[in-house]
């Protein structure tokens, strides 16, 4: 599971509200979790070039200002007017565009040959901040940032799957792992919505 995805069910029990499934999440120490991948965001690894400058995307602060045709941004679905929200799994949700140019200009100065780049709509950018914002301020967190929030809590580095896929996550005590010997915390499996 990571950021953005919806919860379908827990333990086979809809997952409409919060109140569907508490009995459950207070009752149980394992337990079944479905859902369906987010459909808002589109990743790309974009390769940094001799000049230091993204190959096929030029990035005004948060906001893509062209998107070159035929590009990996291009085919992976990026485009004019999309808003940034992670560099390499580092949140910039939330920051100023000052902030994100100087977070961009860092990773294009380091000796890295690729970046890992995630992206929404603006719209829903405004959203996840502002309703981020209300989580914050709700559970009293004064000294934490949006960014900061979201890249120590979400998990933002996974490819964007298809959002007619749910996913099952098994969440619990450790089981031994098949052929490995180690434990593993979770595991998942992969099957058709209907």
């Amino acid at each position: 599971m990571s950021f953005g995805d919806r919860i379908v069910a827990v333990n086979k029990l809809a997952a409409n509200s919060l109140g569907d499934v508490q009995h459950v999440l207070d009752t149980t120490q394992t337990m079944t979790v479905e859902f369906l991948a987010q459909p808002w965001f589109v990743n790309c690894r974009l390769s940094i070039k001799k000049n230091r400058q993204l190959d096929g995307l030029v990035l005004h602060g948060r906001t893509v200002e062209s998107v070159t045709r035929g590009s990996v941004a291009d085919a992976s679905g990026v485009m004019k007017g999309f808003a940034l929200l992670s560099v390499d799994g580092e949140s910039v949700l939330g920051e100023e565009n000052s902030r994100v140019d100087f977070v961009m200009r860092q990773y294009l100065a380091s000796k890295q040959r690729y970046l890992s780049l995630m992206f929404c709509k603006e719209s829903e950018w405004v959203t996840l901040k502002n309703g981020i914002e209300l989580i914050l301020k709700a559970a009293h967190y004064k000294n934490t940032s949006v960014a900061k929030y979201v890249s120590n809590s979400l998990c933002m580095d996974r490819s964007l799957k298809d959002p007619e896929l749910v996913q099952r996550v098994d969440l619990g005590e450790p089981h031994e792992g098949r052929h490995t010997g180690r434990h593993n915390r979770s595991r998942s499996r992969l099957f058709r919505h209907r």
